[in-house]
């Protein structure tokens, strides 16, 4: 009878392992999607696009050429200089600190590029639009300035959903060794900047922001959280996450955009 029963035992064992080894792969992929996605839209949109931002708020200002921004800058002088500036702090740096942020939020969105572009207005857009930042008394009347930043960062968060999209139907599934090794190199880059993206960004300290949205950071942790244990359960075999898992997932990830919002909302009136 022991005899008779290793045919059948031992493939099922290789295969739950090969099904394991699978769900790993696709939880990797998933990440390493989303975080791909989260920097080329950074730099392409947040970079470049901030670039044409402060273009057009120089038409908008011309009283204010010459003067001296926040960072010092001279405002309406092109530099080379100030261009890798913000192509590297706003574009790169920008699009690695909200990768976290969309992937823990991802599979609990409701995945259309305008919902994903409203979620980045207001989970992100406090990073440009501070009470505090001095920038904006130098401009007389910053109300049309504010729209060009909320369509910045409009267009940063519906690029990376298509961008993701993009990826997920082009980039390789299975787990090849390959595949394997590149994602997991992906996720672990991911996981040192996880800190920035998901907490250090949001706290008071961070930046010497006098308002900070740390209730918005609170919801997008407890996202984060739902996100793990559903990836716990995929890598055991699961195919969809659960009914409890759905609701809380949902129910932060829109706590993160109502509270973001009243944040940006006061951000705003302090402002104007």
């Amino acid at each position: 009878m022991m005899s008779e029963a290793h045919p059948t035992d031992a493939p099922s064992r290789t295969s739950t392992r090969h099904g394991a080894r699978f769900a790993l792969t696709e939880i990797l992929r998933d990440i390493s999607v989303g975080g791909i996605a989260s920097l080329v839209s950074g730099l392409v949109i947040l970079g470049f696009g901030g670039r044409l931002a402060m273009f057009l708020s120089r038409l908008l200002h011309p009283e204010s050429i010459g003067r001296l921004t926040e960072n010092g800058n001279e405002i309406g002088v092109f530099t080379v200089e100030g261009t890798v500036g913000l192509l590297m702090f706003g574009g790169i740096f920008g699009g690695l600190a909200a990768a976290p942020v969309w992937v823990v939020m991802r599979p609990w969105l409701s995945l259309r590029w305008a919902v994903v572009g409203l979620g980045a207005v207001a989970i992100g857009a406090f990073q440009l639009v501070a009470s505090d930042n001095p920038d904006f008394d130098i401009l007389d009347g910053p109300a049309l300035d504010l729209v060009i930043l909320l369509v910045l960062v409009f267009g940063f968060g519906a690029t990376v959903y298509l961008l993701d999209r993009f990826l997920d139907h082009r980039l390789p599934r299975g787990d090849r060794m390959g595949s394997v090794v590149v994602y997991a190199l992906v996720t672990v880059v991911g996981l040192l900047i996880a800190p920035l993206g998901l907490v250090l960004q949001f706290m008071p300290g961070f930046d010497d922001r006098a308002y900070s949205p740390v209730w918005t950071a609170v919801f997008v942790c407890a996202t984060a959280l739902v996100t793990l244990w559903w990836w716990i359960d995929r890598a055991r075999g699961k195919s969809e996450p659960t009914l409890v898992q759905r609701r809380l997932g949902s129910g932060f990830a829109a706590g993160a955009v109502l509270v973001g919002l009243l944040h940006l909302t006061f951000e705003i009136t302090r402002i104007l």
